[in-house]
């Protein structure tokens, strides 16, 4: 008989079911924009920041700053469940 799952347990893994959707779509979005650079002629370089990446190849300051957040948002929950016990 399957052992019953705690809610802890439940909502540890649908957290990591969420990161790993955010890996991909990083991921995507990574893959998308190294498109967009070679199609303005750009070799891609993912070791330059990517606002720069973003501005080199006409993305908006609206969408800049909506990744810009956006990561600001993941980095300090990381960095918040990092000083959790």
């Amino acid at each position: 008989m399957p052992k019953q799952q705690t809610r802890e347990a439940i909502e540890v893994e649908m957290n990591a079911d969420q990161v790993e959707r955010l890996v991909e779509d990083i991921e995507e979005f990574e893959r998308r924009l190294q498109e967009v650079e070679k199609g303005w002629g750009i070799a891609p370089s993912p070791n330059k920041p990517l606002m720069d990446r973003m501005r080199a190849v006409g993305m908006s300051k609206k969408a800049i700053d909506g990744v810009s957040d956006m990561l600001e948002a993941i980095t300090t929950i990381a960095l918040g469940r990092m000083d959790e016990p």
